[in-house]
C-alpha cells in the first residue's frame, strides 16, 4: 500500500509540483506565469553565467 505521505512522482516527469503551488498558480493570469517564468529563466542564466566566468576565467563573455 501506498504512503499518502510520499510526494507523487510521476515516471514521465521530472518533477511532480505541489498541489499547494498548483493552486497558487491557478489564480494567476497568463501574463504573470510568463512573468515568473521569464525571471526564472533571467536567474538561471545569471548563475550559469556567474558559475562558468568563476570556473572558466579565460573564456570570452562574447557570444
Amino acid at each position: 500500500m501506498k504512503d499518502e505521505t510520499q510526494s507523487q512522482t510521476d515516471v514521465g516527469c521530472i518533477e511532480v509540483m505541489d498541489d499547494a503551488m498548483v493552486e497558487v498558480l491557478r489564480h494567476k493570469t497568463g501574463f504573470e506565469r510568463l512573468q515568473i517564468s521569464w525571471k526564472m529563466w533571467s536567474s538561471a542564466r545569471r548563475m550559469l553565467t556567474s558559475h562558468l566566468s568563476g570556473t572558466h576565467p579565460d573564456w570570452s563573455a562574447a557570444p
